[in-house]
């Protein structure tokens, strides 16, 4: 009903537009129907799912995609310059992932950072302290472990976040991520990371309620394991049955994934005989 005061238009931003009720969102509809000439509504939302169509057909549509890593760096790069603050690329990156791409997320990481470690130089490893970010150092470890397939050893391990203050589901979340970006970046052993991370947030939701998370530590290094030693039993098994049906070589039995394609009818003949 009022004019706007300066200006052509009146803005009405509704932010977090989706968490209106249906009613609420029937009594803007007829405002949206025949909107005044010197009005213009923004409605915001992160889950357009839950727009009505009502509304949704009498708006234009949109999308704000997160940011790029290279965006997001230069503008904290550019803010760092303005206020004298030494900070190196790698805690720039850290930033950037907290953040999932929003900028003004990225901004406010940045300045809980910089108050952290007032006065100081920011590197990666004060920074995902501050962050309460795993150091990578401690993934490299584990992954290392699980490698060298030494059971007593993930074990330790597991004690050792414990006794140092680390949630051991925080660190498996963070592992998760760790072994995606190996995935995504080196295509480094992408069947045995996938099956470990599957692990890993299978472990977690069954045993999301229990209160003692070292207990959960425990019982994912064993699965990761054991789901280790039962893969490779099986392929030996199913190699060593093949093997005695064709006449195909050793060497080109052990050749990984072409074994697999080559004899996939032998394979599934076997697990019919099984069950």
């Amino acid at each position: 009903n009022y004019k706007p005061v300066e200006g052509r238009k009146k803005v009405y931003i509704i932010d977090e537009v989706h968490m209106l009720t249906k009613e609420a969102f029937n009594a803007l509809l007829k405002t949206l129907e025949e909107p005044p000439e010197h009005v213009l509504f923004i409605l915001a939302t992160t889950e357009p799912d839950k727009i009505l169509d009502t509304i949704m057909s009498r708006c234009q549509r949109y999308d704000f995609m997160p940011l790029k890593y290279e965006e997001a760096r230069n503008k904290i790069k550019e803010i760092a310059s303005i206020e004298n603050i030494d900070i190196d690329d790698k805690s720039i990156e850290l930033i950037y992932e907290k953040s999932g791409g929003s900028m003004r997320d990225a901004v406010s990481i940045f300045e809980k950072v910089v108050s952290y470690n007032y006065n100081e130089k920011i590197n990666s490893e004060n920074c995902a302290k501050a962050l309460g970010i795993i150091p990578e150092n401690l993934m490299n470890e584990f992954y290392s472990i699980i490698n060298s397939k030494d059971k007593n050893n993930g074990i330790k391990f597991i004690e050792n976040l414990w006794e140092n203050g680390i949630e051991c589901e925080e660190f498996f979340r963070e592992f998760a991520n760790y072994l995606k970006k190996l995935i995504v970046t080196k295509n480094e052993n992408s069947q045995t990371n996938f099956d470990i991370i599957e692990t890993i947030f299978d472990i977690l939701f069954k045993f999301r309620f229990e209160e003692d998370k070292r207990l959960l530590g425990y019982l994912i290094v064993i699965k990761i394991f054991k789901g280790n030693s039962d893969i490779k039993e099986k392929i030996v098994i199913v190699e060593e049955k093949s093997s005695k049906q064709s006449s195909m070589p050793v060497e080109e039995v052990k050749s990984g994934i072409d074994f697999f394609h080559k004899n996939w009818k032998n394979i599934l003949n076997s697990a019919k005989e099984r069950k």
